[in-house]
């Protein structure tokens, strides 16, 4: 790598770190806007990819649909928490029903009639991206004692899978992992990323998630590299497929969102679930 690259790709990662811990530490609203900032400069990433797949979605309603979906999943976890009057989970949600009702009338009876694999597309686009975010800002609201520390938990996790898998493989990668998706990812990267990623978790659960059970430490820390590497591998695929190695170029160094939070799209609501299972 280039010397004025490996430059701006640290400075773009130390970048994203600081905004993640500020505002995992400073609570739950802020949170809500770095991940709502996130989702909306990654929205346009996925229409750019499908496009280049040749296959055109609206963004109207990608965008639509994504905010709306966040929207109604903040506001319910808010409620739950207490911090929002349960009247404004009830309007978003109605509000999102409404807003599926007409998507699906619009693509089934409208003039530009949609196929159904784009009607897929927007949805997909918006439970991948919207949904996933969404659902991780239950991690930073105050259902537990232990404040930004959940969140950070699992950024950790997912940032040391990614860091040491790369690490790994380049120092000791021989066998590829799957060529057809990502050429140079390999099996000793990926086995690297995990046990790393899940000692980093189980670390930082023992030394700060003090009033979580160990189940929840021990199924999050095993289960979020895992799921996170199939991520990597959709985001490689949707790549594959459109023909360029980036998703977009609003992160210098890095590439696009879906570059880098293609990981977290897909560990969030896994680890949501396990947490809200084991709670």
């Amino acid at each position: 790598m280039k010397p004025e690259s490996l430059i701006k790709r640290t400075l773009t990662g130390l970048l994203l770190v600081g905004a993640t811990v500020s505002a995992a530490y400073c609570g739950g609203k802020y949170v809500a806007v770095l991940f709502w900032l996130v989702m909306n400069l990654g929205l346009p990433e996925w229409g750019r990819l499908l496009r280049r797949s040749a296959l055109r979605i609206s963004l109207f309603w990608l965008f639509l649909l994504s905010n709306s979906l966040y929207i109604a999943l903040v506001t319910g976890f808010y409620a739950q928490a207490g911090l929002v009057d349960p009247a404004w989970r009830e309007f978003a949600t109605w509000g999102l029903v409404l807003e599926m009702v007409v998507f699906f009338a619009v693509s089934t009876f409208g003039r530009g009639r949609a196929a159904a694999k784009q009607v897929s597309a927007v949805l997909g686009g918006a439970l991948y991206i919207g949904g996933s975010l969404g659902l991780l800002n239950y991690l930073a609201l105050p259902f537990h004692p232990d404040g930004g520390h959940v969140l950070m938990g699992f950024f950790l996790i997912i940032w040391s899978g990614d860091v040491f898998a790369y690490l790994t493989g380049s120092a000791f990668g021989r066998h590829k992992l799957c060529p057809s998706l990502s050429p140079s990812k390999t099996w000793e990267g990926a086995a690297g990323g995990f046990v790393f990623a899940a000692l980093a978790g189980i670390l930082w659960g023992y030394a700060f998630w003090d009033s979580v059970s160990f189940e929840i430490r021990t199924s999050v820390s095993l289960l979020a590299p895992v799921v996170a590497m199939f991520g990597d591998l959709f985001e490689s695929k949707i790549k594959r497929d459109a023909g360029v190695k980036d998703s977009g170029s609003v992160l210098p160094g890095h590439g696009g969102i879906l570059d880098r939070y293609d990981s977290v799209f897909f560990a969030a609501p896994f680890v949501v679930a396990l947490w809200k299972l084991f709670s």
